[in-house]
């Protein structure tokens, strides 16, 4: 008997576990997405993404540290099959996590410029930095539904819609940032442009 409930324990975990796994993967990849995109456009474009790239990681830590704790929550109330807590966690984590994602948008929006400043004091850099937070500013909105979204289908044991929407993610953002950032395909050759607009459509 205790093997058997062993057996399942692993298979269980192994089939809640991989597909979590590969999400996050993909989610890693998807940020080094328009890096790699842009190396063609020179270092200074290359820096400009970089720069960017950690205030939407600063961003993102925010949304991981809301949907962590509430996840913790979640789960128990599956678990305890208590469908109203599992509602009302969802709900102020989705308050909690588009409070910082208006934040950040409106920062990123007004003062892009001056963000850009944090990390770089090369001038080329942050103008170019500026031109990539100033669309990326609204992904934050979608990100955080995103987030939460997946949170709560994980803690609740569906985690293969949160890995088919990463995949789709990705695989759009790579086919964006080919399209746009190099006017591929009858589009304007975009430069750092089409990859913060290829980030923010697939957000």
């Amino acid at each position: 008997m205790e093997n058997i409930h062993g057996k399942n324990f692993f298979k269980n975990m192994a089939r809640l576990a991989l597909p979590i796994a590969m999400q996050q993967l993909l989610v890693s990849c998807a940020q080094l997405v328009d890096t790699a995109m842009v190396t063609s456009l020179g270092n200074v474009t290359v820096s400009a993404v970089g720069v960017s790239s950690r205030w939407i990681f600063l961003m993102n830590l925010f949304y991981f540290g809301i949907s962590s704790g509430s996840a913790a929550l979640i789960s128990q109330y599956w678990g305890a099959k208590e469908k109203t807590n599992i509602r009302k966690t969802c709900g102020a984590a989705m308050v909690f996590s588009l409070c910082v994602a208006f934040i950040f948008c409106f920062l990123m929006a007004t003062f892009p410029e001056q963000l850009a400043r944090v990390f770089s004091n090369e001038e080329p850099v942050i103008k170019e930095a500026a031109k990539y937070l100033r669309i990326v500013a609204f992904m934050g909105i979608f990100a955080a539904f995103n987030q939460i979204a997946c949170t709560v289908l994980r803690a609740t044991e569906k985690v293969n819609p949160p890995l088919f929407s990463s995949i789709i993610a990705v695989a759009v953002n790579t086919t964006l940032n080919y399209v746009l950032i190099y006017g591929k395909l009858g589009m304007p050759e975009l430069g750092i442009r089409g990859a913060a607009i290829a980030s923010l459509i697939s957000a």
